[in-house]
């Protein structure tokens, strides 16, 4: 593997690594890569590998946009790396739907009642889905971008560098991916920090109960923030039947007005912006709403979407098992419904996907990381996406881990506390864990 210069004060380079690791000389795909250096060789530790979550994301996006997550700390000692994940962006790329489909897919109601609705929705879903197996390379990559496979690619990176031991820092779907690479190469990792951490235990109903209660529970902390539980409800009655315009030509659904929640309940600070929001649907604006929902689906100013929604299905329906066909899964949003009346049947429902999957899943064992040293798990008591329980329970999983626990809301705790940054930094230095039961405030 060679690294070249690629602007910003970057490097990046494309690694080549098997399709099936069990074929190790068949077909291969590219792994794309971006290393942003140490500003401190002479005191330089090694690599710190780091993931972004999702699943879906691109590492090599996530770490030239946001460089400045991390500490300086962190820049003068590592050589910090990231990667697109086999199935995501410039890694072979998974891409199903059309922008044409995906418009209709997010346009629709994620948690239909009538029998129409449920079947449009259904339509709309296998549509993409049948997208994903259009060609033979595809539909026999899809076989092969779970977790495990991006574990050992992280292993095969490892190797390309030269490096006995690596250091990992991953957000929430990459806490999932860290664990994993930790429980297959015990004796390769350095140390490893788990930020709002997945359970492992659960299958992919669990998660989706688990992610409907917390996305309620955080809709609910909005609603006592701003007051306009009033004006939701009525826009949420409204947009059913009659969608709000939102320039453009476009026009804000029940889709629209779930992903605009979605995306908003993820950070405290956005808060004000989905409150304007409302108000100005109510007052038949929706072009917030639809700015919102935008941001969430990944949708740009010309109507395309990126790869992230396609490749977030084929690997979180790969890695976890999941009840077949619709009927099986709408009665997992009914169970959603009672325990999270107004955002829980679309959290579960919008799923639907793994529902009519075209590969079997293959769910990976509980990582115990049996043989690494200590890893830090990082959770936060009102986390939507990755509620705090997931966190204990993966610090139970994981032998020796230590839980440090941030008390406040939104999803990843690293950027939103300088308790939780100093403690995960002085881990990451020296390998040095917080004292048992630490607890962080938040600082946005």
């Amino acid at each position: 593997m060679r690294w070249n210069d690629c602007g910003g004060g970057y490097r990046c380079a494309t690694l080549r690594v098997p399709v099936d690791y069990e074929k190790p000389m068949g077909r291969t795909i590219p792994l794309s890569l971006i290393e942003l250096p140490s500003t401190d060789p002479a005191h330089r530790i090694g690599t710190l590998v780091v993931d972004p979550g999702g699943p879906g994301d691109s590492g090599v996006g996530f770490l030239r946009a946001a460089g400045a997550v991390y500490s300086n700390v962190l820049r003068r000692r590592f050589d910090i790396v990231a990667f697109d994940p086999r199935g995501v962006a410039a890694s072979a790329g998974i891409r199903c739907a059309t922008d044409a489909q995906l418009d209709r897919l997010f346009h629709d109601d994620q948690s239909p009642t009538s029998a129409k609705g449920r079947q449009r929705y259904l339509a709309d879903v296998q549509a993409e889905v049948k997208g994903c197996t259009r060609s033979a390379a595809q539909k026999a990559l899809l076989a092969h971008v779970g977790t495990v496979e991006a574990a050992t690619d992280i292993d095969t990176i490892r190797r390309a560098l030269g490096q006995k031991t690596l250091t990992y820092f991953g957000f929430s779907y990459g806490t999932y991916l860290g664990a994993t690479w930790v429980d297959l190469f015990p004796r390769t990792v350095r140390g490893a920090v788990l930020d709002a951490a997945l359970d492992p235990g659960l299958d992919l109903a669990g998660m989706a109960i688990g992610q409907a209660k917390g996305f309620e529970g955080a809709l609910d902390r909005f609603f006592a923030y701003c007051g306009c539980t009033a004006t939701y409800d009525a826009l949420a009655k409204q947009v059913v039947a009659r969608p709000i315009p939102g320039g453009g030509g476009r026009t804000v659904a029940a889709g629209e007005l779930f992903y605009a929640v979605t995306a908003t309940v993820y950070a405290r600070a956005r808060w004000a912006v989905l409150a304007q929001a409302l108000r100005d649907a109510r007052n038949g604006d929706g072009a917030g709403l639809l700015a919102l929902s935008d941001s969430y689906t990944r949708r740009n100013g010309a109507g395309h979407y990126d790869d992230s929604f396609d490749a977030f299905n084929a690997v979180t329906c790969l890695d976890h098992a999941a009840p077949r066909g619709e009927p099986a899964w709408f009665a997992v949003a009914q169970r959603a419904r009672k325990v999270a009346p107004r955002i829980g049947a679309g959290v579960v429902y919008s799923g639907l996907q793994c529902a009519v999957w075209p590969v079997p899943a293959r769910p990976a064992r509980i990582p115990h990381g049996r043989g690494a040293p200590p890893v830090l798990v990082v959770g936060t008591t009102h986390d939507p996406a990755t509620p705090y329980a997931w966190a204990q329970a993966m610090a139970r999983d994981l032998d020796g881990a230590r839980l440090l626990t941030r008390d406040g809301d939104g999803h990843t705790a690293y950027g939103r506390s300088g308790c939780v940054r100093a403690a995960v930094d002085a881990y990451l230095v020296s390998r040095t864990l917080p004292a048992k039961g630490t607890r962080c405030a938040s600082t946005s």
